[in-house]
């Protein structure tokens, strides 16, 4: 029997990719940007996917 779970995590603080790439992460694709920010993929050191969101105008 397989299980398989997603998740979605709203994380309230600051994180930068630069950082987050020193303790194991990397980056997937490019800077994506929409109307209301900016976003970047990145893989935890176990492959996991999450994202790095930006707002315009913070």
């Amino acid at each position: 029997m397989a299980v398989t779970a997603e998740f979605t995590a709203v994380v309230i603080g600051h994180v930068d990719e630069v950082a987050a790439e020193r303790l194991g992460a990397t980056r997937v694709g490019t800077v994506q940007q929409d109307p209301v920010g900016t976003f970047q993929v990145l893989l935890d050191p176990e492959g996991n996917e999450w994202c790095v969101v930006r707002n315009i105008g913070r």
